[in-house]
């Protein structure tokens, strides 16, 4: 259902969408990723060779040593507070602390097809509930704010049961649960 809002905003918004391959600007930063998300994860994980593994699981070893000095949540559990102020002070602080799933080199995300629902939708405008997504800096260059909401897709997603809380990739990975 992600893909499919992605794919639909996308052609809505033509050349105003900068996503494509090699983009990775959102990649170097940590965001909040729900434990389905992180169990996603986990298993795409495991299917990958161990050379690529353990690359992987060492590069989110080293981003959670960084990022848990000041981690807005319980650094025992991986769970990030509800209160979004810490939480985008914890972002903003930290961008810059790459994905440990992002290729360095080409961009490339190692766990496409395992990426949280965050990555799945993040660009173009997409509205869930009655929250609509920030677009992407580097998308909509030059668009009107009218252009810009002509493009928006509302995405009818059915309710979740209560979550355990969210987390950061860099946990989820480095973590032995």
């Amino acid at each position: 259902m992600a893909n499919d809002a992605f794919s639909q905003a996308h052609q809505r918004a033509g050349s105003w969408i900068a996503c494509r391959d090699g983009c990775d600007s959102c990649c170097r930063r940590p965001f909040a990723i729900t434990q389905s998300d992180a169990a996603a994860l986990k298993t795409g994980l495991s299917r990958l060779p161990e050379q690529v593994q353990e690359t992987i699981r060492s590069r989110a070893r080293d981003a959670w040593q960084v990022l848990s000095t000041d981690f807005p949540g319980d650094n025992r559990t991986g769970i990030l507070t509800d209160r979004e102020d810490w939480r985008s002070w914890f972002f903003e602080r930290n961008a810059g602390v790459p994905c440990p799933v992002l290729n360095l080199e080409t961009g490339a995300c190692l766990l496409y097809e395992a990426r949280p629902v965050a990555c799945r939708l993040y660009g173009p405008l997409i509205q869930i509930g009655d929250q609509t997504s920030d677009p992407c800096p580097l998308c909509f260059q030059g668009a009107s704010p009218g252009e810009m909401a002509a493009t928006k897709v509302t995405v009818e997603l059915p309710l979740a049961p209560e979550s355990e809380g969210d987390t950061i990739i860099a946990f989820a990975l480095s973590s032995p649960r």
